[in-house]
């Protein structure tokens, strides 16, 4: 017969939770709920083992990252797994989850992967548990290396431990799923259960303090390194912050001062070249995995910083084990291209993704991008028979109901879906009605949207017309509700 190994820590919260209830039946004062929640209060205390397979079905996962910009490689356990929106990493040790499809933070970095079951004896596995300090142990020293012709397979290796690892493409696994709605294990594709229990407390990212600054802020901005190279002085100024752009200006938000400024102002930055890079590229993955690092960790890394031109018009940013290229933020077409199709919102220099802060109205006011996503439009309503008109300001959304406006003034909701009425619907976004100010502000107030609706003459007019028909019965997904222009809303 097979040795019979006992988990220790397992034995001890077994003897603790026997004593607790020999205790309980030596006091006949002390209630049974009472004594269940003591016991359960030890065993939370106690337990620092990591599942090899949790309640839910993830595998426990050796993950490989490899910083090419730096020449630095670290090796993470966990938890990996993907769905249709991205590939997720949960950290066993530090309890941080991350996503690494997201190209603003790994995108020059290959990731690898395999079994955390590969670099471990026997006799780690058979209880299906690890302590957290074997975790360890088995991850350091791992090294990665690539085993070269004729297979040049890449393999995680030290002492007895010669592990084969999978080179991970994110874009693959995502568009795999495209058409499901399950979440898979990233070594196996086996289903992860959602409705259970992971077995491990899955913190959200906090700010600490006041010095702490987030790599990706909640609205999406990432954190850049900025570059501001000045041709009359010759000197390259080193700056970490949010730069977002929109049709009106590109801004930078420094993360240190706080202070907000617009790289298109030629009287500040006439004779001025700005490159950027997000700042993840030149902090190790330690520091980058984390999601937050300090103002003073920002200023030792841009301290002695030097801009080099490494090839014909491609700089990079050097200094001690940091050598990444910046981009020149080319910022009349930036601007151009959001002109062009009519935007009035920031996006994000690197992921391009729309950000800005989440606003809130009183209610005299209404917001150009409600909380849910919806747009502010107008609506221009002609009824055929009794030839009325009408021009009303609101939002547009559509399920596989209905499609309905809120109007923002009457605070009516209309099923625009009506069988019973025969009018001819148009719309189009009330921002280009407003003026600049009133966007940038992201809201406006109700006085003003009654002025601009009862002055709109026939010129002005919406063109666009509302098939609301057509939008509810080819909807996409049945359990979501949409804008007007096809995006989904936020629950």
């Amino acid at each position: 017969m097979g040795k019979l190994k006992v988990n220790n820590k397992f034995l001890s919260m077994l003897l603790a939770g026997t004593i607790a209830f020999t205790f309980v039946g030596c006091n006949a004062n002390q209630t049974k709920s009472e004594t269940q929640s003591i016991v359960a209060t030890e065993s939370l205390d106690e337990m620092e083992d990591i599942l090899f397979k949790r309640e839910d079905g993830s595998l426990l996962t050796l993950l490989c990252i490899d910083k090419v910009s730096l020449d630095e490689t670290k090796f993470y356990a966990g938890y990996a797994t993907y769905d249709k929106y991205g590939v997720y990493f949960e950290d066993a040790l530090s309890k941080t989850r991350f996503n690494l499809s997201d190209i603003s933070m790994f995108n020059d970095c290959e990731i690898y992967y395999t079994s955390f079951s590969s670099v471990c004896k026997q006799d780690d596995v058979l209880d299906g548990i690890i302590d957290i300090d074997l975790v360890r142990k088995n991850m350091k020293k791992l090294k990665l290396t690539n085993k070269g012709y004729p297979t040049y397979t890449n393999l995680a290796v030290k002492k007895d431990v010669n592990a084969e690892l999978t080179e991970l493409d994110t874009e693959f696994k995502i568009k795999s799923v495209e058409g499901s709605e399950c979440t898979y294990n990233l070594l196996d594709s086996s289903i992860v259960d959602k409705n259970k229990t992971n077995n491990t407390k899955n913190n959200d990212i906090e700010l600490i303090n006041q010095d702490d600054i987030l790599l990706k802020r909640e609205d999406g901005a990432v954190l850049q390194l900025l570059v501001t190279s000045n041709s009359s002085t010759y000197e390259d100024t080193f700056s970490c912050g949010y730069i977002t752009y929109s049709a009106f200006g590109v801004y930078f938000e420094n993360a240190i001062t706080g202070v907000t400024i617009e790289l298109n102002d030629d009287s500040k930055f006439n004779s001025c070249d700005f490159r950027a890079v997000p700042f993840c590229s030149v902090i190790s993955t330690e520091a980058a995995i984390n999601g937050i690092i300090s103002k003073a960790f920002i200023e030792d890394t841009m301290d002695g910083m030097e801009l080099k031109l490494s090839s014909y018009d491609v700089k990079e940013v050097c200094k001690k084990n940091i050598n990444a290229v910046v981009s020149k933020i080319k910022i009349e077409e930036l601007m151009q291209n959001l002109i062009a199709i009519d935007s009035p919102h920031k996006f994000d220099l690197t992921s391009k993704v729309r950000v800005g802060t989440r606003l809130t109205a009183n209610s005299d006011e209404a917001l150009f991008i409600r909380e849910d996503g919806a747009r502010l439009r107008i609506l221009y309503d002609y009824d055929l028979y009794e030839h009325e008109k009408a021009c009303s300001c609101g939002y547009i959304t559509y399920d596989s109901n209905g499609m309905y406006f809120d109007d923002v003034i009457t605070g009516e909701k209309i099923n625009l879906t009506n069988k019973e009425k025969n009018n001819l619907m148009t719309e189009r976004s009330f921002e280009k009605y407003c003026s600049e100010e009133d966007v940038l502000s992201g809201k406006i107030s109700k006085q003003s949207i009654s002025e601009i609706c009862n002055n709109i003459s026939y010129e002005n007019v919406p063109t666009s017309y509302i098939l609301a028909d057509y939008h509810v019965k080819y909807i996409d997904d049945k359990t979501v509700t949409y804008d007007l222009d096809g995006e989904k809303l936020l629950r």
